[in-house]
């Protein structure tokens, strides 16, 4: 504190030192003034003398706390004011037994054995996340059960194109990893032989002439797993089926359409192909 006090009075010191410097001020002005500075001095230092005599001294570190006193007793009026203590009930005690008889056993109704009541069915806590203007979802009460998915439908039946066809035999084709056999006919195959003549070489080398290098379109649905797939092939609008029924190279199904019957007739009035050596219907129209 006396650093303190004596740091603040040199600061004031300075203070004055340096208005008288810059400040022109007579000599009996600056004289007075310096006497007064001087009293104000003295002051000062008989004040601090005096506050530090008065201020206590700290107590040691290793000095132990006081103990608490312990409290006094209550006041004679403030234990008559207390309430006397409340009656405990005393449990009854049984009556004694003679010997040889059983003690009567006494039955306590219990509160909950008193009526059995079904327990409340408590709706489970739910969040409503619909947004404004749509229909909520419906009110499930239970365990939910994830169902499986169904598997996808499988992709529908359309015209595909493969640029790349290797005719195997008069009325089937391979077309890549697969191979395609004309629907609604029944080509001859490779070895057969018409008289004089092996019309079945004769009806392959009529359909690869035909085909050459166009490719060809089948209509047939991507996952087919049969070998060879059935179906129906052209080359722009031409049926190739219908090509071969005309051209005598091949005879119509069954179940096949009544063009195809129509081109069968034709082509065995004609002696085109397979019918060349045969003879003509009487069922042909005269030429």
């Amino acid at each position: 504190m006396r650093t303190a006090l004596a740091a603040l009075i040199l600061g004031l010191v300075l203070a004055l030192s340096l208005a008288a410097a810059f400040v022109l001020v007579e000599p009996d002005r600056l004289a007075e003034r310096a006497s007064t500075l001087a009293r104000l001095i003295d002051r000062v230092e008989i004040d601090t003398e005096q506050t530090v005599a008065v201020l206590p001294e700290p107590a040691p570190a290793h000095q132990p706390a006081p103990s608490p006193t312990p409290p006094q007793a209550a006041t004679q009026p403030e234990q008559a004011a207390a309430p006397p203590p409340a009656p405990t009930a005393e449990a009854p005690v049984p009556p004694a037994t003679q010997p040889g008889t059983q003690p009567a056993q006494t039955t306590t109704a219990s509160p909950t054995a008193s009526a059995a009541e079904p327990p409340e069915l408590v709706a489970p806590a739910s969040r409503n996340v619909t947004p404004p203007g749509m229909t909520p979802a419906p009110y499930v009460d239970g365990p939910m059960e994830r169902l499986a998915m169904p598997p996808p439908p499988p992709p529908p039946a359309r015209w595909r194109r493969f640029p790349r066809v290797l005719v195997v035999e008069p009325g089937l084709l391979e077309l890549g990893d697969r191979k395609v056999r004309l629907a609604g006919i029944e080509a001859p195959p490779v070895d057969r032989i018409c008289g004089k003549r092996r019309c079945g070489r004769m009806a392959l080398a009529a359909m690869r002439g035909r085909i050459r290098t166009l490719g060809i379109e089948c209509f047939m649905k991507g996952d087919e797993t049969d070998d060879p797939v059935v179906a129906p092939c052209r080359i722009g609008r031409q049926d190739l089926a219908l090509w071969l029924v005309r051209q005598g190279w091949a005879e119509p199904t069954a179940a096949a359409p009544e063009e195809y019957r129509t081109a069968n007739a034709e082509a065995r009035c004609a002696r085109r192909g397979l019918f060349a050596e045969m003879a003509r219907p009487e069922t042909c129209p005269p030429p």
